[in-house]
């Protein structure tokens, strides 16, 4: 794994809805993203099955991402808070 930053894309719809989540669960997951930038690989995250993107938990919530290894860049475009039916 290289030391190089990657480049962190973060969709309006996660910024959307990190504005109407808890602020200390906001932050956790902010703190999260930018930890992304370091190595996308590290944390609590699993590849997704039948898809070319990762989850990663974060407290009570789930964020969904791609990892585009030639660019350097991750596209994080889903933020779900997990529930019980989340993994359905």
């Amino acid at each position: 794994m290289s030391s190089e930053i990657w480049r962190v894309v973060v969709d309006a719809s996660v910024r959307k809805a990190l504005n109407n989540i808890p602020l200390a669960d906001a932050a956790a997951v902010t703190f999260a993203l930018a930890g992304l930038a370091a190595n996308p690989y590290a944390g609590d995250i699993q590849k997704l099955k039948g898809e070319e993107a990762w989850r990663r938990r974060i407290r009570s919530y789930r964020v969904e991402f791609r990892i585009y290894q030639n660019m350097r860049t991750v596209l994080v475009y889903e933020l779900k808070r997990r529930t019980s039916t989340t993994y359905r």
